[in-house]
């Protein structure tokens, strides 16, 4: 009987493949972040499509020969989420490529969201999922959305309700929109992060300085960009304005959880996405766990919060054993 089970996910900026055992622990987790040019603030999805076409083949070929004899099945992400036209292109690269892995190993392929791996990578492989309702926080590059998920018996991926979020820049694009701006490389969060930590402890924050405002759950942040250069334009430092924006991002969306914790009453709260590794938006949110001690907290593991197949293909894995 063959136990290993194949993730692969072509996301607009990372090209990962993944193996998970029949209980959903890693043995395999390769990713290669997509070339950005300097200066630059994104992919076209051709030029993305062509980086993963080139990375998908290295990305296998590293795999040890015993797991690939023993892949029972393979998923894939080929769509952003879980809903009536969500699409986008680069998500084909790999769906093309798992479905020649497929053919030739002789094994089945099963299609999911890229999102629902975002959830099933924050949980544990022993965590019964099918009876719990979750509330999840997706913030990354290309979402950020707050919404409902419960496991699909039926259809074997979570069915969401967008519950909140942003209304029009994802608070990723916005980082790395600043990022670029006051010249670190794309994608500027990371680079952002480790230079701040090297002078935070040096600077404090006097005033407010970003309108970031909630809606009835859902906010906008095409204003702060504008805001954030017009502080620098008045000689405000850099340092101080990065300090801000993950600060008050990490308040605003603390405030958006309490809320929607209060209102849905879930049995389990995940945070995940890229931004999520950020060390002061973990910080502000960490708050959350210890004010709902009845709440299961899941934070995603720093290492898992940017693109990757490991979720994928843990949702691969329990197929089988929900025939």
């Amino acid at each position: 009987m063959n136990t290993c089970f194949l993730g692969i996910d072509t996301s607009n900026y990372t090209t990962s493949i993944a193996v998970v055992d029949l209980n959903g622990h890693v043995l395999f987790d390769k990713r290669i972040v997509l070339t950005v040019k300097p200066g630059e603030i994104g992919l076209r999805q051709s030029d993305a499509f062509y980086q993963h076409v080139m990375n998908l083949p290295g990305i296998f070929f590293e795999l040890p020969q015993d797991l690939i004899q023993n892949i029972a099945a393979i998923g894939v992400s080929c769509r952003p989420r879980n809903v009536e036209g969500s699409y986008m292109p680069v998500f084909n690269a790999g769906v093309q490529f798992a479905k020649v892995i497929a053919k030739s190993l002789n094994c089945p392929l099963y299609h999911y969201a890229h999102q629902d791996g975002h959830v099933m990578a924050a949980l544990e492989p022993d965590l019964e999922v099918k009876q719990l309702k979750l509330l999840n926080l997706h913030v990354s590059g290309g979402t950020t959305e707050l919404f409902t998920s419960q496991w699909s018996e039926v259809h074997h991926y979570f069915e969401t309700h967008i519950i909140g979020g942003s209304k029009d820049l994802s608070i990723g694009q916005l980082i790395d929109r600043i990022g670029v701006y006051l010249n670190f490389p794309f994608p500027s969060g990371p680079a952002m992060e480790k230079h701040l930590m090297s002078h935070a402890a040096a600077l404090q924050l006097q005033e407010k300085y970003l309108p970031l405002k909630l809606d009835n759950g859902f906010f906008n942040l095409s204003g702060i960009e504008n805001k954030i250069k017009q502080l620098h334009e008045k000689g405000i430092h850099q340092d101080i304005l990065m300090l801000a924006l993950f600060t008050e991002l990490g308040e605003m969306l603390y405030k958006l959880l309490n809320q929607a914790i209060k209102t849905e009453k879930p049995d389990g709260l995940i945070l995940a996405g890229g931004v999520m590794s950020n060390h002061w938006i973990r910080q502000a949110l960490q708050r959350l766990a210890n004010g709902y001690p009845n709440l299961k907290f899941i934070m995603t593991p720093t290492k898992l919060c940017t693109d990757n197949a490991v979720g994928i293909a843990k949702m691969a894995a329990r197929r089988p054993a929900e025939r």
